[in-house]
């Protein structure tokens, strides 16, 4: 064989290579996607689950959460209405011990 015959059949042999290379790789990456997308539906099943559970637990009412006043005199308030099993108004809050709330403080506010 000639030297340009010799060329021309090595590098027909790293063309083809690198092609094989790139595609098995894209191969790789689409995998690697697909698997990731059933990760991901897994777990907002396991979620949507849990949600599902947590809601069946919520009776009717409304639900108040009260902390301890911290050392700057302020509380958080949590409520939250619960009707046909669903929240349907949630409100929170750090109020003082006169009842002013924080978020009604407009310097507050701003700096925030």
């Amino acid at each position: 064989m000639t030297i340009k015959k010799i060329f021309i059949c090595n590098s027909s042999i790293i063309i083809i290579c690198v092609c094989f290379s790139c595609m098995w790789r894209k191969q790789q990456k689409q995998i690697q996607a697909k698997q990731q997308h059933k990760q991901l539906q897994h777990k907002l099943q396991q979620h949507k689950r849990q949600h599902k559970n947590l809601m069946q637990l919520l009776k009717d009412g409304t639900y108040k959460l009260v902390s301890a006043t911290d050392k700057r005199g302020w509380h958080v308030e949590f409520t939250i209405t619960v009707e046909g099993g669903k929240i349907t108004k949630s409100d929170f809050d750090n109020l003082n011990d006169k009842g002013e709330r924080k978020s009604a403080d407009a310097a507050y506010e701003k700096n925030q």
